[in-house]
């Protein structure tokens, strides 16, 4: 009897460069999610923001709110909560949702907090925007030049970083010079493709993009 000859199975392409993004492009399920979460991302990170600026929240409170967060992650693990756990199921990743759920926010906000503790105010503020919109943007953009052209190459990885850059840019830009926003933009898509370890482990993107973003720009004030 004839053996049954193999089928290969078709590989999978990866919807972004990142490590961090690894979605199958023909599931429009899973770009789907992705695109949602960038979205969820950005309107936090705007709510943050705004709620600094208008001292709605002190890096003091903004410290205890990452408190708390942690506080109900943990506790989520064993325990139904509500809405949190709602948000859990809708957007988080499921390698995260069981071993830290909340996991992005937590760390957005930690690296906010970060910010707001190390550097001028404005600074801060302007680094935190890059990092709501830079690596969100660039997401989004490359998923759009993939749907646009149909095409999944190197092309999409330059359109999505072109877009995230003018995106981080013109965000920072309300809170810093033009030049100032334009290095601090650059500095924080850097960081997202340097692998950066802390005792073996990948430091976030949330804490990486505006520590980067913002040590740049103090490093441009010294010597300029």
């Amino acid at each position: 009897m004839a053996s049954k000859e193999r089928i290969p199975k078709k590989k999978k392409r990866t919807l972004s460069h990142s490590k961090h993004l690894s979605v199958p492009l023909y599931k429009t399920d899973d770009i789907k999610f992705e695109v949602s979460r960038k979205i969820l991302h950005i309107i936090c990170g705007l709510l943050i923001i705004l709620s600094i600026q208008f001292e709605l929240l002190t890096p003091l409170i903004l410290f205890e709110v990452f408190i708390l967060l942690l506080c109900i992650s943990l506790l989520s693990r064993k325990v139904w909560i509500p809405i949190w756990n709602f948000l859990i199921r809708k957007f988080e990743r499921k390698e995260w949702k069981k071993s830290f759920p909340g996991r992005g926010l937590i760390y957005f906000v930690a690296g906010a907090v970060i910010s707001l503790y190390l550097f001028p105010r404005n600074l801060a503020l302007a680094s935190i925007m890059i990092a709501t919109f830079g690596d969100s943007s660039s997401c989004i953009f490359g998923i759009l030049y993939r749907k646009i052209t149909n095409k999944n190459h190197h092309k999409k990885l330059i359109f999505g970083t072109v877009g995230g850059f003018f995106a981080g840019l013109i965000g920072a830009s309300f809170y810093i010079a033009l030049p100032e926003a334009a290095l601090a933009s650059a500095a924080g898509l850097l960081a997202e493709f340097v692998e950066m370890d802390l005792n073996k482990s990948p430091l976030d993107d949330n804490i990486a993009v505006p520590l980067a973003s913002a040590t740049a720009v103090l490093i441009l004030r010294k010597f300029l």
